[in-house]
């Protein structure tokens, strides 16, 4: 599967389910899913992310950690897709 949907209680910014990735908490809501995985697909690639739903918050797990910079950029882009 390109992405996991779970919910957890909320983690550092280091992954503890997916050990080496960092977790990225997404500012922004967004309120369909598949929009959503439509955009991280054309941004990383269907198999280069993870999607966890903790708290009522996206948190997006990449296998590299983002800047506070790259992740606003991110989240324009995702809305870019959106």
């Amino acid at each position: 599967m390109s992405s996991t949907y779970s919910t957890e209680s909320p983690l550092s910014s280091s992954s503890s389910i997916f050990p080496g990735w960092s977790e990225h908490v997404l500012r922004k809501k967004y309120r369909d899913p598949g929009k959503l995985k439509e955009s991280l697909d054309a941004i990383y690639g269907s198999s280069q992310y993870r999607v966890i739903v903790k708290a009522d918050r996206w948190i997006l797990v990449l296998p590299s950690p983002l800047g506070a910079k790259e992740l606003e950029d991110l989240e324009d882009n995702i809305r870019n897709h959106y």
